[in-house]
């Protein structure tokens, strides 16, 4: 999953290194310094009116975190190389994300799914000139 989703997760803090900067419990698989300057830090909040959804963990495939991906939405080729927009299994709108495709190895049957709709659809619409 993209970093952008990092910020939408809570971490625990696990140690206050000084007044400008927190350790925070990571999981291994992001492999990234666990130290934050406090700037780049938010608490976490719950509010009874906007529960904060349960969003389904990752699963670890060969010592890396996956998440599912619900729906290949769109897709686009930048310099040489295909992105799709991913709207991932349990999250919210606003997490979709641009992914490389060689970032979605696991996900190669909806991959499929997606550019066998958008011929059809292509297909579909060349009939109809």
């Amino acid at each position: 999953m993209p970093m952008k989703v990092m910020t939408k997760r809570p971490f625990e803090v696990t140690k206050k290194i000084s007044s400008h900067a927190y350790r925070l419990k990571l999981p291994e698989s992001l492999k990234i310094h666990d130290v934050f300057y406090v700037g780049l830090l938010s608490k976490s909040h719950k509010s009874p009116n906007q529960p904060f959804p349960e969003r389904p963990p990752p699963e670890t495939i060969r010592g890396e975190e996956e998440y599912k991906v619900e729906q290949i939405i769109d897709s686009k080729r930048q310099q040489g190389k295909w992105f799709y927009l991913i709207k991932w299994k349990g999250y919210r709108p606003e997490d979709n994300s641009w992914e490389p495709e060689e970032l979605l190895e696991h996900s190669q049957e909806e991959i499929r799914c997606f550019n066998k709709s958008r011929l059809k659809k292509a297909c579909d619409s060349a009939k109809s000139l």
